[in-house]
């Protein structure tokens, strides 16, 4: 697995010394097959950030490379790794 993008974590409602800071990141855009069962409908773009070490975020908003928004809709923790479901955000940060 590749970490190529850099995410960078904004608005967070509980921030911590992971806010603001950069991470390396692997970007995966869910299909609807996956999308369907997890948040109900396909009609926004949902993605997959997976991130190399485990981070207590439970919501608030992502940003991908300086150009793609992503809000926080679910998080799955690991002991060296963090998985977070997330939905294409339109809108200012």
């Amino acid at each position: 697995m590749r970490y190529e993008h850099s995410a960078v974590f904004v608005k967070n409602t509980n921030p911590n010394d992971y806010q603001g800071k950069t991470y390396a990141a692997n970007i995966t855009q869910m299909s609807p097959d996956q999308a369907i069962p997890i948040f109900g409908d396909a009609k926004r773009r949902s993605y997959i950030v997976r991130i190399g070490e485990s981070l207590p975020v439970t919501s608030g908003y992502i940003q991908v490379d300086g150009e793609l928004n992503l809000e926080i809709s679910q998080v799955i923790q690991h002991r060296h790794a963090t998985a977070i479901y997330c939905l294409k955000y339109v809108g200012r940060l």
